[in-house]
């Protein structure tokens, strides 16, 4: 049987994003809240028991400025209404949210839609006491189910701090919207607390899929690592990593820490992993590549000193057929597997893989 970590079951949400649509029959021109299944009908979910406590004063703040402000919400029919969707991030310490607006407008030159953006982040603000810490607007005039327009220049930082201030394991992170976080940080620690413990003191690591390194600077300061190379697709991951690497990593230790913007398959292809004992994988829930996994399982002489791969996975039904090509390789043995229940009151379970290389003499030891 595979032992899987539960987490609280209430207020654990501190990301949300939310669609704002008309709603028939609503006392307020906005809706705000989830699609029903198979359907672009809003359901709103004012006093939703998972989301951090904050979230919800947050839709509640917006919903009545929206009301009085008269802003339209978006219209899928006509391609007309102003605001499209809502990101809503809490800070779990401080219990301040970041807010992002995607604001169907092209730019924010004045007109009738950017005077009510201007007139909506003002009272926001004004009326709700330090209650939002950050707000963005993201510009979205796509004719898609995209909820970002991810071109750089349609992110616009308009009021607060650029961004949050988070603690992950033993390090301070400042995390803007721009960047990948996961929905349940507190759980998500545990799966760094495992991570951790397989990755022998004193290893050479490579992170590929690293987000903003909160996985690999943890393994970095807590396992004595020699050096820790990240990488990731995002651009907008470098700053928040540099800057983590600067307020958290010993002066000593920091140039044992590096990020480079490359693509998994990229960062493999060009020697990231080159040297390294261990190799760490969160990949999205399509799981890593044929590509990917041939590279792994290559005993290439750039590999030749990597004998552990820890997988995180987030998508199930991937990680079976991963899990199964490396095994099939006769490169790598099975050496532990467990689960982490990041969306309490789903079934949807994270899980942590380690796999050893077969010849390798620390096959089914922890990291030591």
């Amino acid at each position: 049987p595979v032992e899987v970590m539960l987490a609280a079951i209430q207020g654990w949400r501190s990301v949300a994003k939310l669609a704002v649509r008309v709603v028939p029959g609503a006392d307020a021109p906005c809706g705000i809240g989830l699609f029903k299944p198979g359907t672009h009908d809003v359901l709103e979910i004012p006093k939703c028991a998972v989301h951090h406590p904050a979230i919800n004063a947050a839709v509640s703040a917006l919903r009545w400025a929206l009301a009085e402000l008269s802003v339209s919400p978006y219209n899928e029919h006509t391609g007309g209404g102003m605001l499209r969707y809502v990101q809503l991030n809490a800070e779990r310490a401080t219990g301040q949210v970041q807010l992002t607006l995607v604001w169907n407008a092209e730019d924010l030159g004045a007109d009738t839609r950017k005077r009510h953006l201007r007139r909506l982040v003002q009272t926001l603000l004004q009326a709700n006491d330090g209650l939002f810490k950050s707000i963005w607007v993201n510009l979205n005039t796509m004719g898609s189910n995209n909820i970002f327009n991810y071109n750089p220049s349609h992110w616009h930082h308009v009021a607060g701090t650029r961004g949050l201030q988070e603690r992950v394991g033993c390090i301070d992170f400042e995390l803007p919207p721009t960047v990948f976080r996961q929905a349940n940080l507190d759980a998500f620690e545990h799966i760094i607390d495992t991570v951790c413990e397989w990755v022998p003191e004193g290893s050479r690591v490579c992170e590929l899929y690293a987000g903003v390194g909160i996985i690999g600077l943890n393994v970095l300061l807590r396992r004595s690592a020699q050096w820790v190379r990240c990488s990731d697709g995002n651009p907008n991951n470098l700053r928040p990593f540099q800057e983590a690497v600067f307020r958290s990593v010993p002066t000593d230790q920091q140039a044992a820490a590096t990020f480079v913007q490359l693509e998994a398959l990229v960062a493999l292809r060009q020697g990231q992993a080159a040297g390294a004992h261990v190799v760490i994988v969160d990949p999205p829930r399509k799981g890593l590549s044929q590509e990917e996994l041939d590279l792994l399982c290559d005993p290439a002489p750039g590999l030749a000193e990597l004998d552990r791969v820890v997988y995180v996975s987030c998508g199930f039904k991937a990680l079976q057929g991963n899990v199964q090509a490396l095994l099939n390789s006769g490169q790598w043995g099975l050496t532990h597997v467990e689960g982490h229940l990041l969306f309490p009151a789903t079934d949807h379970i994270e899980m942590v893989v380690v796999f050893d290389r077969i010849r390798s003499p620390n096959v089914g030891r922890k990291g030591e």
